[in-house]
């Protein structure tokens, strides 16, 4: 004798079998405190503290330090800020281009130190710079990198008495960047 499940029973069945095979490698990939953004391919640990805001003044994602005194005329913040290029354009290329208009468009806009460093096993390159917004002096350190025709910059800023404070915290973001 031959015993044949109900054809809404297969299905269920067949569909549980398949969610069972699917989920846990898609929720192993989920790593608690990690920001991810799957559209834009990127995905970051920020303070378990700082405030996140998405797609704010055309950053993909920027995290905030909520922690202010008043004496601190900006608070700490990281945002990564993707642009896509027409076509692909190298590292030292696109680095290049983003001072250019960094000296165009920011006030007082100096570099202050560059190098190069690997982040998630790509070449990036990296600035500190100071500028002036209004009367306040701030201080940045940006990290630039590319993956074909996506550049990402993540760029990590604080006024230039609480920068020095705030390294350690920006390189520990810096390092958990992940391009997914």
């Amino acid at each position: 004798m031959r015993y044949t499940l109900p054809s809404s029973c297969g299905k269920l069945l067949c569909a549980i079998l398949v969610a069972a095979m699917i989920l846990p490698s898609s929720c192993a990939k989920k790593e608690k405190g990690r920001y991810y953004n799957r559209a834009k391919g990127f995905s970051v640990v920020f303070p378990a503290t700082w405030e996140i805001r998405e797609g704010y003044m055309g950053t993909a994602v920027i995290a905030i330090n909520p922690e202010h005194s008043d004496s601190d005329a900006i608070r700490e913040n990281v945002n990564v800020y993707i642009e896509e290029q027409g076509k692909s354009l190298r590292l030292d290329e696109y680095y290049a281009l983003s001072l250019e208009n960094m000296r165009k468009y920011l006030n007082d806009f100096t570099v202050r130190k560059e190098g190069r460093s690997s982040i998630d096993g790509h070449d990036a390159r990296w600035f500190i710079c100071t500028h002036t917004q209004g009367r306040v002096t701030l201080r940045v350190i940006s990290y630039l990198l590319i993956k074909e025709h996506r550049a990402y910059v993540i760029t990590c800023s604080a006024s230039d008495a609480a920068f020095k404070p705030s390294m350690a915290t920006f390189d520990s973001i810096a390092r958990s960047f992940r391009l997914e």
